[in-house]
Formats: structure tokens, C-alpha cells, sequence
């Protein structure tokens, strides 16, 4: 293995910043290539560089550290530093499905250990919430393996297969020999930077890992990129640790501190600081192939950029096309938006921004989440089986605060949503100003089928909890100073239920409001709009002490339809009738139900 030093003859670069130092570097690394690969050494200085600096297999890039080694592009912004040649491309016909779990697939190749293949295909990958249309058309799903072993009409992938892939729906395969082993390590990456516009925009990153197996970045830094610092696609095993990158202008809409795109596995992403980008991080394709099983580890974010028409982004960012991203241990300036599928999301603090599972999805798993300020906690498409396990939100100006129609399944635990201004209100037409008048804004959390809540804290909605939907259990809930007689609905209620909440479960929910100058509306509400619904409906201690009670509060109330009630040891005191009314089939058991 082979060692040269730019510095050295005869390549004899200056490290100056003003003599152009492409040639020698270029030149370095080609001598290196040519003799089985090995490190090229970049000495402390600046090095002018105008054009591409091509990287080949086997190849490490050692520099004397972030702001000591610095590669300028100068004005050079449509120019990546770092990237890699398109391979030869093999174009190959797919003849037997790809099934969930398979270890190989029949197809006529003549492809070798090592190889990298990349299935396409037209089906939707987002079919499973998107209601049978598409939510962005390139959503489509596609996967790339590393070949194991390769017969004239087999292959063996080195992993089994995460997608279904079917023969009636593909858009083609196309295999290649990637490059391999290459590392960039301690240096920085700058750039004047400018606000280009169109085609010029792709160019502007600092490094471009494409075609790869085994990519190793540490210690590097990215600075005044449009595009991106680090784009990565069509590459398995890339690993990049300690990396920082800056963006410059928004002006087109992109500027990602890491892109994580097309056909991508098994990325491995820790201790990144992104300042001044559009996302942080961000995950999606372009239609040529999932970007999936990527962790990352350690993330500040911060002083992230607006959308070019001015409207809020936010630090993290999972595009639904995408599959098993686990991000954790992070600080974020600006919220974050997480879709697709199988994604966990661990240990995020976010100063303000909105909670979004914007694009809907399936099988994530949040967990000790903390939103300083939060400006909304909702998804514009149908999101299913998500648990969130010790989430905090201080909802403050909040726009939004619902998830899409057809959700079901989730299961929130140890949830606290507290409407931080409504905390200043001294009556209702200050508690108004505090919610959104849309959107249904003023419910505080919306069950829909299947859910569950427990072991949580509501505070400050005109609707604590609205239960629409069945088969919810709700146990061990707090729901406080909820159900003030509000200008933004008639069903001013801490709990209420629908008649669509049959067959549901509501155990040890304490009721309480503080402050006593408000008028507020009903503990309980039950409202069914048709005879019949409403089935099967247990109440267990359903509590609303004597001593949080108000002057000015409605009775518990429940529609004179046909219902299945049971409630047992449950005690609600209120002072205005009616105290409780309903018909049907129904058991009270040590039940009271006003003051009187």
C-alpha cells in the first residue's frame, strides 16, 4: 500500500489558497489507486481546488484536521469536492418476484461476489397507509443488496430481502461493481458560496458518496453548501463520524446538512453538527430505491433555514419513503417531521418547531421526547401502529394539534400535552386566544380507533380527550383545566366520547379545574349522533374531587340514545343540570354524578 503526501514532489502542492492545487491532489490519488490504494496525506494549509476530485477504491484521504486542512472551492460552487465516477451499469431482467425475507432471487446475470444489484419497481411504497393514492409519485419502492454468490441464474444477497417486489410491477434492474474502502478523514470543505438557482443546485455539495461499499468520513466539515454537505446514494456500509455542515442559501428549496437518498443500507451517522440547513437530516428517494437500516447518533441542529416562501421547516427530516431510520440522542432548534415505515426515534429535545409525522406512516417508536415550545402535533396522511412512550410537549402558539383521518393503533404512554399559554389565561376569552380556531385545534389529544392512553397529563383544551373512535382504553389520566365554555365548539368537555367510541375502556381518569373565575362545560360528555352506538362503554373511577370543582360547570351528559353503559365507582360534582341523563341499556355502581 502505497502512501504519498501532496506536498511532496512531485506533486507539489502549495497549501497556499491561491495556487490551484486540483492537479497534484487529483494526481495523488491516482498514483495510490494505480498501486492497490493506500493513504494520501493533505498537509495543514489551504488548497485551492476548481474542479472534481475524483475518488477510486482503496483510497484514504488524510488531512491534519477540521479548520487545519481546508480545501477551497472559492467561487467554484458548482463544484462537489469529493465524488465518485458512475460505474459501468449492468442492465438485467427480473423474472422471479422478490418476497419479504428472501435470502436470493432467479435472474440470468453475470455478476460476481460483491456486486452491488438494485431492484425497482412501480409499487407504491407508502400502499399501506396512502388510501390508494400516491403521495408523492416516486415513492416507489426498490432495494439494493450486496451479491453473496452469483450463478449464470441466481443471485445470493448478503442480507435477506426487507421489501416485496414484485415482477407484474417492476421498473427494471441494474447491478454494478461498487467501489470500495475508502476513507475522508480531518479536514474542511468550504466554499465562497452564492445563491444559484436549477440544475446548478445538485453540484453544490461537499461530498458526493455514490456507488459505494464502505465509505468512512471523520473529523470533517462542510461549508456554505446550497445542496448538501453530504449526499449519499446507491451505497451500503457508509459510516460517518464527527462531521459538521454548514449551508448558505435556501433560495431553491434544498440545503440538507446530510442527504440520506436513493438505494441506500446499513448507514451509520454519529456526533453531527448541522447549522444553518433546511433539515439537518434528511431521508427520502427520488424512485430509484429506499434509503433504509440507517442510525444516527448524536445530533445538534441549529439555526435552521426557512423555506424559501418564508413557511417553518424543521431540524429532522423523514420523507414516507423511507424505512428503519433510528435517530437518537439529539438537540434540535427546529422540530422534525419522521414518515415511512419502522422508525425509532429516541431521546430528542427540540426548543420549539412542530412535531410532525407529516406524510403518515407505519411501526415508529417514539420515546423521550421533549418539545420546549411546540408549534403542532399532527400528520397530514393516516399514521398506524406508532407508540410514544415519555413524551412532553409544551404546546405554545400551536397551529395545528390532530392526526389524519383514519389513524389507528396508537398507543400513547406517559404523554404530557400542556397548552403552555392557556396557563395565563384568568377567563375563557383569554383561553380562547390560546388554541386554534381549525383543525379541530381546541381537543387536546384525539383518540381514533384502537388506541390507547395512559399514564398521562392534558392540560388547557376546551376538549381534554375526545375518544372517536372504538376498542380505546384510556387508564391512569390526569385531564386539568379542560372544558371551558369556548367560542370554537358547543362539546366543551375533559372527556368526551362519541358514539363511535364503542366497546372502550376508561379507568382512573382524575378530572380537575383550577381556577375558579372560568365557566366551563361538562367532566363527562357522551354524544351519539345514531341510535345504536355506542356499545359496551365501562367507566371505572372516573373522578372529579368535590374540592376541583368550579361555580360554574355543566353536569355530566350523555345523549338520549340507545347506549351500553357500565359505570362503577365514579364521582363527578358538578353544580348546573343536567347532572346525568341517558337511556338504553346502562349500570351506575356507586355513582355520582352532582353536587346535590
Amino acid at each position: 500500500m502505497l502512501t504519498a503526501n501532496v506536498k511532496n514532489a512531485p506533486y507539489l502542492a502549495t497549501g497556499d489558497g491561491i495556487t490551484d492545487d486540483t492537479f497534484a491532489i487529483q494526481q495523488a490519488i491516482d498514483d495510490v489507486s494505480a498501486h492497490g490504494g493506500g493513504m494520501v496525506t493533505i498537509p495543514a494549509g489551504v488548497y485551492y481546488i476548481s474542479a472534481t476530485l475524483w475518488l477510486k477504491s482503496n483510497i484514504h484521504i488524510q488531512g491534519s484536521g477540521i479548520d487545519r486542512t481546508i480545501l477551497d472551492l472559492k467561487q467554484n460552487n458548482q463544484v462537489i469536492a469529493f465524488d465518485f465516477k458512475e460505474p459501468s451499469l449492468i442492465s438485467l431482467m427480473q423474472t422471479e418476484d422478490v418476497c419479504l425475507g428472501d435470502p436470493m432471487n432467479s435472474i440470468a446475470n453475470a455478476l460476481q461476489a460483491g456486486d452491488f444489484i438494485i431492484y425497482r419497481n412501480q409499487r407504491r411504497f407508502t400502499e399501506a397507509w396512502d388510501q390508494g393514492r400516491a403521495i408523492r409519485p416516486y415513492y416507489t419502492a426498490g432495494e439494493i443488496f450486496s451479491v453473496q454468490v452469483a450463478t449464470p441464474t441466481m443471485v445470493a444477497f448478503s442480507d435477506r430481502a426487507s421489501l416485496s417486489l414484485p415482477t407484474t410491477t417492476t421498473n427494471g434492474v441494474t447491478a454494478f461493481t461498487p467501489y470500495r474502502n475508502i476513507a475522508v478523514i480531518g479536514l474542511t470543505i468550504q466554499r465562497n458560496g452564492e445563491e444559484v438557482s436549477g440544475a446548478k443546485i445538485a453540484s453544490n455539495v461537499s461530498i458526493r458518496v455514490r456507488y459505494c461499499d464502505g465509505f468512512y468520513a471523520n473529523q470533517v466539515k462542510s461549508v456554505r453548501t446550497n445542496y448538501t454537505g453530504f449526499h449519499i446514494a446507491y451505497s451500503m456500509n457508509v459510516t460517518m463520524e464527527y462531521i459538521e455542515s454548514i449551508g448558505y442559501s435556501a433560495k431553491d428549496g434544498y440545503l440538507y446538512g446530510v442527504l440520506i437518498a436513493d438505494a441506500t443500507k446499513y448507514v451509520r451517522i454519529s456526533n453531527i453538527h448541522s447549522k444553518h440547513n433546511r433539515h439537518g437530516i434528511s431521508g427520502g428517494n427520488s424512485g430509484n430505491g429506499i434509503p433504509m437500516h440507517v442510525m444516527v447518533d448524536g445530533m445538534i441542529i441549529t439555526d435552521t433555514t426557512r423555506n424559501p416562501n418564508g413557511s417553518e421547516t424543521h431540524s429532522l427530516d423523514c420523507h414516507a419513503s423511507t424505512l428503519n431510520f433510528t435517530l437518537k440522542n439529539a438537540l434540535l432548534d427546529n422540530g422534525m417531521s419522521i414518515s415511512g415505515m419502522g422508525h425509532v426515534v429516541n431521546n430528542i429535545t427540540s426548543l420549539k418547531g412542530d412535531f410532525l409525522l407529516y406524510e403518515g406512516g407505519l411501526g415508529h417508536c417514539f420515546e423521550n421526547i421533549t418539545f420546549q415550545r411546540c408549534r403542532g402535533f399532527f400528520s397530514n396522511e393516516i399514521i398506524k401502529n406508532i407508540n410514544f412512550f415519555n413524551v412532553k410537549l409544551n404546546l405554545y402558539n400551536y397551529t395545528r394539534n390532530n392526526f389524519a383521518e383514519g389513524s389507528s393503533h396508537l398507543c400513547f404512554n406517559q404523554i404530557q400535552m400542556i397548552n403552555q399559554r392557556f396557563l395565563e389565561s384568568v377567563n375563557n376569552k383569554d383561553a380562547d386566544t390560546t388554541v386554534p380556531t381549525y383543525r379541530n385545534g381546541y381537543v387536546g389529544l384525539r383518540l381514533q380507533d384502537h388506541c390507547t392512553l395512559k399514564n398521562s397529563y392534558i392540560e388547557g383544551f376546551p376538549q381534554g380527550v375526545f375518544v372517536d373512535g372504538s376498542c380505546c382504553f384510556v387508564e391512569n389520566v390526569r385531564i386539568v383545566n379542560c372544558s371551558w365554555k369556548s367560542t370554537h365548539t358547543i362539546n366543551e368537555s375533559a372527556l368526551y366520547l362519541s358514539g363511535r367510541a364503542s366497546r372502550s375502556h376508561f379507568t382512573h381518569v382524575l378530572i380537575s379545574f383550577t381556577k375558579p373565575a372560568m365557566v366551563t362545560g361538562s367532566p363527562l360528555l357522551l354524544v351519539y349522533q345514531n341510535v345504536g352506538e355506542a356499545k359496551r362503554i365501562d367507566l371505572s373511577h372516573i373522578i372529579h374531587p368535590l374540592e376541583h370543582w368550579v361555580p360554574f360547570s355543566e353536569g355530566v351528559y350523555s345523549d338520549t340514545q340507545c347506549n351500553e353503559l357500565f359505570v362503577i365507582h365514579s364521582w363527578l360534582y358538578t353544580t348546573a343540570p343536567p347532572s346525568w341523563h341517558a337511556s338504553g341499556m346502562y349500570v351506575t355502581n356507586n355513582f355520582i354524578a352532582s353536587l346535590n
